[in-house]
């Protein structure tokens, strides 16, 4: 199955009759240099990678948005031997659900020539639930499934669609029911402080990054304080129900995070 890299697919529809309406909408969000596919996606790592990166190694070679694209990667994702659970797994456990996975540009660091996107959180929550509203297709209720900055993005974006005085975003915040969150730094991250040492590196060879938002995701952050009090307004008021899962592995190969969950 394709992944478009960036906006919506479909990985199962969850009805079989175009004019039927599924149960539900399962949507998945991934995190800071994420991918719609890879993010999800178990495959059989190297015995030499198993044991010799860290996460935060690995988080840095992954693949830049216009490498994750292309036509080559593209047919690599078909080819190789591998479990995309929220196409192969999922529809089996709930097959009345609509499935979607939603991509976004989480590359911080620019390619060669190529400038970092610059959108802020409140922008990506904003665009989120615009094409939402465009590509869901139904008014069943919403799950959303996050990792990482994806939660942030997530909880950003019902914010915002709660106050809006077009009802087809406020609807968008009415019919979320749950969230999953995985791995979301809700006070901030440590690694976003190293992303921001590694963007002062990238500037010295030329290389464009969006340190704004790296600013936006560190420990005390202004910007996550603001997000989560009114995150916890909309729990107060029972607008859905959250599960969080943390990592809890830690972190080896890295001077200063040696031991941390990542």
């Amino acid at each position: 199955m394709i992944v478009e890299r960036l906006g919506f697919t479909v990985l199962a529809s969850g009805t079989e009759n175009p004019d039927d309406k599924p149960i539900a909408n399962v949507i998945f969000v991934h995190g800071l240099r994420g991918h719609p596919r890879q993010t999800w996606e178990s495959t059989e790592p190297q015995v030499a990678e198993k044991r010799s990166s860290s996460p935060f190694t690995k988080w840095l070679k992954r693949p830049h948005s216009d490498e994750a694209n292309s036509p080559e990667s593209k047919k690599k994702q078909d080819q190789e031997s591998s479990v995309f659970w929220p196409a192969d797994l999922l529809p089996m456990k709930i097959p009345k659900a609509q499935i979607m996975t939603y991509g976004h540009d989480a590359d911080v660091i620019g390619g060669p020539l190529q400038g970092a996107n610059k959108d802020s959180i409140t922008q990506r929550g904003r665009n989120l639930m615009i094409q939402l509203e465009r590509e869901i297709g139904n008014t069943s209720p919403i799950i959303f499934v996050v990792h990482s900055l994806g939660g942030i993005i997530v909880k950003e974006g019902l914010q915002w669609s709660k106050t809006r005085l077009q009802e087809q975003f406020r609807v968008l915040h009415q019919r979320t029911r749950h969230i999953i969150f995985m791995g979301t730094p809700h006070q901030g991250s440590d690694l976003a402080s190293m992303g921001k040492l590694v963007a002062n590196f990238a500037a010295v060879a030329l290389v464009d990054s969006n340190k704004a938002l790296l600013d936006s995701l560190t420990v005390e952050s202004e910007v996550l304080d603001r997000i989560s009090d009114e995150f916890s307004s909309m729990l107060h008021s029972n607008d859905f129900t959250v599960h969080s899962f943390q990592e809890g592995r830690g972190m080896s190969g890295l001077k200063g995070f040696s031991g941390k969950a990542s």
